[in-house]
């Protein structure tokens, strides 16, 4: 352990400020154990809770000036949410379980309001206006379902109420040109409907990443949206609330650099091709936008009947979402055009995606205030999910036919010798033939021994476009499931608790690769491009489908020591479904299997000087099998760096979380996290290549966290105010290449959120520092050594009025 990851262990170990279950808003005056949630799908105090959970206030959110899921994960001790350098995919690992790529399904419960809103694109936007944030932590699919095989992140919106006509508004300038504003209007309207209307506007003009070439900050981003709730309670025993969001967002598609430099030609380096310089974040050479746009429509609607009587209560959910993306990319990562080397191929990325999905879920309920309670339900989900990834690339046929290494060999020949496949007993002969048993047709006039030279008619400029998941590709999922819970009170202190859940997922998958019409290729162009593109992008199409079944149970044992002191033990697991590459050499590759994984854990919450301090821990030993990890696609060349999912192995994890929190005194609120894991690979091959004892990467060995809020008057109507989070991860790797897990070390992060101000009558105005230490790290790299790293130091002033 460094010294300084030791210093900080044992200052959080003897001060003891925080806690993983109570980080939720404390009153004033209040104790820890006030706080509310509805982790097990009913309203209780989080210290009663036989789970590990984090509970995030809207308030903490709210005052440090969060919107970014990355930095509300960042509360809970052993989750990281690395960034998405692509930025329209939420990636959280939640002890060591990860989201392997975009194409997977997400590794978390994702739910709004206790609404499953999962699929295939978990694109969480925004954060604003939330009541809270939960987060249970560890497999959670006895309760919630398919992919809780991490945990469950649910995110509690702020929802009307019946008796309070208030709101809020905030305002927020800072560098980069940064400017916000957001609010929230709750309306009562008679004695049983209430209305909240919530919206936001973010808007970036600058940026921390920099593109000379096209003099334009890369990061600069548009965010709006809204969001409108509605609240019916025309009874005592009947509710309902209507949620409906709209946003929009204009942003970058990709946001990394390459500081070792990067070749020009699929990064080979040789043979004279060009290559680019070390980038650093202000000199990021790409000559095509890196830009993308996408909207989310969100409806949902929640029934809540109270029969008042042994029949408990009913609740009937409901959800659609629609998610539609545009995406443009500078593929090959430079600004290298066509005409500075005959090699050089421009590269661009397409991407068009549209999902639509519908959930809905019925609910049993006992009352609370017997000795056996239970639920039980039954949902059904379908989602469709279209996906169309282009990529145009052009070459400059005018040079192909200068000569590569004397008179003998044209650019032209090399060229073909990197794509096509040569002939079957490998010798070195350019290529252009191609070996048509192996279905590479080779180029036109190239003789059945190859040509030397090898010689292309002069047609200058000629593109040509290709796609992995061409127009018409797309997944359906259905899914349909049972569940049932009981608990059982044997004392007053001693109560056991049993989850059953039976999952029943079909997918449909519709595939189809290689060259399609269009961006301007000419007949003479596409009967040369064809033929060589087709060497990377292998012309097929395929119909799949599959059945993903599986049975959940979990176990838990509860015992109250006293009011103070609540004991627990748990056996869980977790289940995300299998499902289907969206690109791949070959039929052969596409699908891949579903990933479990079982969690034993115990844990104690406990509380000390009158309700003021909590103190949790926890224990737990995980074990994950059919772990899906991106593997090097063995048809294609290496240096191309295309890659699929698949499952590789089995992998151990166990680790401890402690958390605590202190309400010192009615202005002062300290808290603090600590997560460690030990995570290893212990059974898996990837291409012949044992992974046995590697870590599994973008996972933190160690997760510090540790928060203050001050509140305290200085003069009458006048109060100072305080907030200040930092963050702590020390260890792990990061997957620097597609073809071996483990490369590169995870750099730690030393990350400190605050700000300070006044409070005066119910405005406050602060100024704030994010990232303070401005402790920049890379988050993931890529096969030709691009990375991404995380924002830098940002600043500014927040204004904010209740009314």
């Amino acid at each position: 352990m460094p010294k300084t990851l030791l210093r900080t262990f044992l200052l959080a170990t003897v001060t003891l400020p925080t806690l993983l279950t109570a980080r939720a808003a404390i009153a004033e005056n209040a104790g820890v154990e006030t706080v509310v949630v509805t982790a097990e799908r009913r309203s209780e105090l989080i210290y009663n809770v036989p789970a590990t959970i984090t509970a995030i206030s809207g308030d903490q959110i709210k005052n440090l000036g969060y919107t970014d899921m990355k930095s509300v994960i960042a509360l809970v001790p052993n989750a990281v949410l690395p960034d998405d350098s692509e930025n329209f995919e939420t990636f959280i690992n939640i002890r060591g379980v990860h989201q392997a790529d975009i194409n997977a399904e997400p590794n978390f419960g994702l739910y709004r309001n206790g609404i499953f809103n999962g699929g295939v694109r978990g694109n969480l936007g925004s954060q604003i206006d939330i009541a809270r944030v939960e987060v249970l932590s560890g497999p959670q699919s006895g309760l919630y379902g398919r992919d809780a095989v991490g945990g469950v992140v649910n995110v509690v919106y702020a929802t009307p109420k019946l008796d309070d006509n208030s709101g809020y508004v905030t305002g927020d300038y800072g560098n980069y040109e940064r400017s916000e504003i957001q609010g929230a209007i709750n309306l009562p309207l008679g004695n049983d409907l209430a209305l909240r209307a919530t919206g936001w506007w973010i808007n970036q003009n600058e940026g921390q990443l920099f593109n000379p070439t096209l003099d334009r900050y890369i990061d600069a981003h548009r965010d709006l949206g809204g969001r409108l709730s509605a609240k019916w309670e025309p009874t005592s025993q009947l509710s309902f609330l209507w949620m409906a969001e709209l946003e929009d967002v204009h942003g970058p598609s990709f946001t990394a650099y390459a500081p070792n430099g990067i070749g020009g030609v699929f990064n080979v380096n040789c043979c004279g091709l060009p290559v680019e310089p070390p980038e650093t974040l202000h000199t990021i050479r790409h000559d095509t936008p890196d830009t993308e746009h996408w909207q989310q429509f969100y409806l949902s609607q929640d029934i809540n009947y109270d029969t008042e009587s042994w029949m408990g209560t009913f609740e009937l959910q409901g959800a659609y979402r629609n998610y539609v993306l545009h995406l443009q990319e500078d593929q090959d990562h430079t600004a290298f055009s066509p005409a500075t080397n005959p090699m050089m191929i421009q590269q661009i990325q397409l991407r068009d995606e549209q999902l639509h999905n519908g959930y809905g879920q019925l609910i049993w309920k006992s009352p609370d205030d017997q000795r056996l309670t239970w639920m039980a339900g039954v949902d059904y989900f379908d989602e469709t999910f279209r996906f169309d990834r282009e990529f145009v690339g052009t070459i400059n046929f005018n040079l192909l036919n200068n000569p590569a290494f004397g008179p003998g060999f044209t650019y032209a020949n090399l060229l073909c010798s990197f794509l096509m496949a040569g002939n079957p007993t490998g010798s070195y002969n350019g290529g252009c033939e191609g070996t048509p048993a192996l279905g590479f047709p080779g180029l036109p006039g190239a003789g059945a021994n190859g040509q030397f030279p090898y010689n292309v008619p002069n047609i200058g400029l000629q593109s040509g476009g290709n796609a992995f998941g061409a127009p018409g590709s797309g997944i359906n999922s259905m899914s349909v499931s049972g569940f049932g819970t009981a608990t059982y009170k044997l004392t007053d202190a001693l109560s056991i608790t049993g989850d059953l859940r039976w999952d029943q997922t079909r997918k449909y998958l519709t595939y189809r690769q290689g060259a399609i019409p269009g961006f301007g290729a000419t007949a003479l162009g596409t009967s040369y491009l064809t033929p060589l593109f087709e060497q990377i992008f292998v012309p097929y199409t395929d119909i799949q489908a599959d059945t993903y079944v599986n049975l959940a149970p979990s176990v838990t044992v509860q015992y109250k020591l006293n009011d103070d002191a609540n004991l627990y033990a748990t056996y869980a697991t977790g289940f995300r479904a299998g499902s289907f590459n969206l690109g791949t050499s070959s039929p052969q590759f596409l699908s891949f299997k579903p990933e479990k994984d079982s969690n034993y854990e115990i844990g104690a919450k406990t509380l000390w000087l009158d309700g003021t301090l909590g103190i949790n821990g926890d224990v737990f030993y995980m074990l994950q099998s059919n772990l899906v990890e991106p593997q090097t696609d063995p048809v294609e060349p290496a240096f191309i760096g295309l890659y699929y999912l698949a499952n590789v192995g089995e992998a151990r994890t166990y680790g401890a979380e402690l958390s605590a929190v202190y309400q010192a005194n009615d202005w002062l609120n300290l808290g603090t996290t600590i997560g460690y894991l030990n995570d290893r690979i212990n059974k898996g091959t990837t291409h012949g290549q044992s992974l046995v004892g590697q870590e599994i990467p973008l996972t933190r060995d160690w997760t510090l966290d540790f928060t203050a809020g001050v509140n305290k008057p200085i003069s009458a109507g006048v109060n100072f105010v305080a907030d200040a989070n930092w963050k702590l991860e020390y260890g792990g790797y990061l997957p620097a290449s597609i073809s071996n897990l483990l490369t590169t070390r995870y750099q730690d992060l030393d990350k400190l959120d605050i700000d300070a101000g006044v409070l005066y009558d119910d405005t406050r105005i602060v100024l704030y520092a994010n990232n303070a230490f401005d402790s920049v790290i890379p988050q993931f790299q890529y096969s030709d050594g691009v990375e991404n790293v995380n924002l830098g130091r940002t600043y500014g002033i927040r204004i904010q009025k209740n009314f």
